[in-house]
């Protein structure tokens, strides 16, 4: 994207002054230098908590603003006293797996991906959706937009095929740019959410699918965009009441992840 930048009167001639005395090879390279010493000039790490904190952007938007990632942003937040944003959207199981049955895709999200390795429950989500895959014939996915926003090269090769680590049962989709474009310039008058996590939507919306997120402001913009939407911590919902995992291991994963909720704004629910 390219910003056109009008600059007249006087403090046109003094940008070419500088030019003029060799200082700059032209105007452009002036303003590029004045804007470079602007943002040097201010914390865009501080700018992007306090845009956080007023609810006007995702958790990864955020650390994308800030140059961080996510479990690193997640910290600073924390250390400003300030709870990161994650939402368990209640739902009623018999309404999940109805939906889970008819739409055979669940498109997970960068939110969803950071939640299971924060919690350290990788292992029981693999074969939650291993599961999934094999006995139901449910597709999982992400947008290739989401592996390009990770920050750990743990995770990505966790989705990734062809490594030797244990991988997670997800298929990358690639997203049409102008198709995306299309997308967000319909629901997304805004920008609040990264350009990984626009894509999700996208798809889920594509494929009738079932959008597995945990960000407030993800699942704001559902509610504009009509998808179905569900929390990382309603897998597990789902795979106990198809019996794919034991009492205990459903117990160890759940309490787990109510300890990552608990740590940002507890285990909130978000209703539709």
């Amino acid at each position: 994207m390219t910003t056109v930048i009008e600059i007249s009167g006087l403090l046109e001639k003094q940008l070419q002054l500088l030019v003029d005395i060799g200082l700059y090879s032209s105007k452009t390279e002036a303003v590029r230098d004045a804007i470079r010493r602007l943002l040097n000039a201010v914390n865009i790490a501080d700018i992007a908590v306090n845009i956080y904190a007023q609810g006007k952007i995702s958790l990864a938007y955020a650390s994308e603003l800030a140059e961080q990632s996510i479990p690193d942003f997640f910290i600073k937040l924390l250390g400003k006293g300030i709870a990161p944003k994650l939402i368990n959207v209640s739902r009623d199981i018999d309404e999940v797996v109805e939906n889970m049955n008819k739409r055979k895709t669940v498109v997970f999200d960068v939110s969803s991906l950071y939640s299971m390795y924060l919690s350290e429950t990788l292992n029981t989500f693999r074969k939650i959706l291993t599961q999934m895959g094999e006995k139901k014939n449910i597709k999982t996915i992400v947008a290739s937009e989401t592996v390009l926003h990770l920050k750990f090269i743990e995770l990505k090769r966790l989705i990734s095929f062809g490594h030797r680590s244990p991988t997670l049962p997800l298929m990358v989709v690639e997203v049409n740019s102008n198709d995306l474009r299309k997308f967000k310039s319909k629901f997304l008058k805004e920008q609040c959410l990264t350009l990984a996590e626009v894509a999700s939507q996208y798809l889920a919306d594509k494929l009738n699918g079932i959008l597995v997120t945990d960000d407030f402001k993800a699942l704001e913009v559902t509610g504009k965009t009509g998808i179905y939407a569900i929390s990382t911590p309603t897998l597990l919902d789902y795979a106990k009441y198809y019996g794919v995992l034991s009492n205990v291991e459903y117990l160890n994963a759940k309490e787990k992840l109510i300890t990552l909720y608990s740590t940002t704004m507890g285990e909130r629910l978000w209703r539709t």
